[in-house]
């Protein structure tokens, strides 16, 4: 009788430790596996601060000739680092090519540059931001071309900075401010300069200059 009652108590004791053993077990694969989704889902906090910095760093590209001449306030490009307006009569046109019954762009910028100063600079698809997507850069303060950069019906519809972000990387006619041609002024950035500062903006969340 005695036997039988020692054993009868080691058998929930042994249930009691075996529990126990179970939930640690459980918790340590819970609090692990808690961990691991954590670092997978972590993101930087945004730098507001640094992103309005490294706008406004890019912003002098922006602001800079060889990109101002097509992105003007009027319909009219300009031309030279003076940024005079365009000699022939040239006009936006409704695509950004000019006129359909004037001279167009590629009538003299063709797909490369014209060799000799004072000669026409060329890219494939040579334009201006089309008529129902200005674009507008000339006249705008950092501030105003920063929210424009990020209004979808201000910027050709691009809904994420990001998509934005890879047009300056890839655009042929964005790439060519860094190869005008001639004695034109270059940028005042070279390009990967450009993009880092304009990573940086995106990585912090494209925050605006005040």
């Amino acid at each position: 009788m005695g036997t039988f009652r020692k054993q009868s108590l080691k058998l929930p004791v042994a249930l009691i430790i075996l529990a126990g053993f179970t939930t640690i077990f459980s918790f340590k694969q819970h609090h692990s596996a808690a961990s691991s989704f954590d670092l997978q889902t972590k993101t930087p906090t945004a730098d507001a601060v640094k992103a309005k910095a490294a706008f406004m760093e890019a912003s002098k590209v922006f602001f800079s000739p060889r990109c101002t001449n097509c992105h003007t306030a009027g319909d009219v490009p300009t031309q030279g680092d003076s940024a005079k307006p365009h000699e022939e009569s040239i006009s936006r046109g409704k695509e950004g090519k000019g006129l359909a019954d004037g001279v167009s762009c590629d009538s003299c910028h063709l797909e490369q540059n014209a060799e000799g100063d004072g000669e026409p600079p060329g890219v494939p698809n040579w334009r201006m931001p089309s008529e129902d997507m200005k674009m507008v850069f000339q006249g705008r303060t950092p501030a105003q071309l920063c929210r424009q950069l990020k209004d979808p019906k201000q910027n050709g519809g691009k809904a994420k900075l990001v998509d934005a972000m890879h047009h300056m990387e890839a655009d042929p006619l964005v790439i060519w401010a860094w190869s005008p041609g001639g004695k034109r002024a270059l940028p005042p950035l070279s390009h990967k300069d450009f993009m880092a500062r304009i990573k940086t903006w995106v990585d912090n969340g494209g925050a605006c200059p005040d």
